[in-house]
């Protein structure tokens, strides 16, 4: 008896270390900018957010007042989130030229900025990203998600991934769906659009002009706004893993 409740106890140890250790990471914080915190729903307990720090599958991310931060993840995919925001990664899967990769996040409250990667060229249909007004489909471009209040979201469109397709689709809770197929900006409230513009929004403050032609994410460089991961101190996933930015695109000025 005693040595079976020893094997029990050697296994369940066994066991734990292994949940706890097969921790997902999916990318890394490689800009940072004032405070920020990160925590789980089973981990509720919070860890300051250092530059270069893992991030992984279940994180949840909160940043400050007057803070910032922007994650590179695996795909090139890049995430900016402004101040009082908080974003948590419900799910990520990527594995190179496979169908089955999937994006799947949640903004809280506060302001993200997205750049679509190399996720939605190999699965366009499940890059997914939901807030406490809608739900908003990818399929490759640069946008802005303003969960400004929990019943206002302002969604606006700087860049999208090949002219005249749908690039991104919006769904309110009560189903009204709009889709950009080029830049625009969308107000929703109350579950209602009542606000829509065609075009870059002159009044964002943001110092963005119309591209001169809009190139497709699939055509041109995954990684327009960081550095290869693999360059950065301590990321030690297999560089095969890792998709390249050979030749980046100018940074885009951010919003905050």
């Amino acid at each position: 008896m005693k040595h079976n409740t020893f094997s029990r106890i050697i296994l369940g140890g066994t066991m734990f270390w292994a949940c706890t250790s097969i921790a997902q990471t999916v990318g890394r914080v490689f800009l940072l900018k004032g405070d920020a915190v990160t925590f789980t729903d089973a981990n509720p307990k919070e860890t300051k957010v250092i530059p270069n720090a893992s991030v992984q599958q279940k994180d949840i991310l909160r940043t400050e007042a007057n803070s910032n931060l922007e994650i590179g993840f695996l795909d090139a995919t890049s995430c900016k989130l402004g101040p009082s925001t908080e974003l948590s990664i419900e799910e990520y899967t990527f594995v190179r030229g496979q169908q089955n990769s999937t994006f799947k996040a949640s903004l809280k409250k506060g302001k993200a900025t997205f750049t679509t990667g190399k996720m939605v060229t190999d699965n366009p249909e499940h890059f997914k990203i939901t807030t406490p007004s809608a739900t908003v489909g990818v399929r490759g471009c640069l946008f802005d998600l303003d969960q400004e209040k929990p019943d206002r979201l302002i969604v606006n469109v700087m860049e999208v991934g090949k002219a005249n397709e749908p690039s991104i689709f919006v769904t309110t809770h009560n189903g009204v769906r709009h889709e950009f197929s080029a830049p625009g900006r969308i107000v929703i409230e109350n579950d209602r659009i009542i606000e829509t513009f065609a075009g870059i929004y002159p009044g964002n403050g943001r110092g963005r002009s119309a591209p001169a032609n809009v190139q497709s994410r699939e055509e041109g460089p995954v990684s327009p706004l960081h550095p290869p991961l693999q360059q950065m101190s301590g990321f030690t996933l297999p560089a095969s893993d890792i998709i390249q930015n050979d030749k980046p695109k100018p940074t885009h000025n951010s919003y905050y």
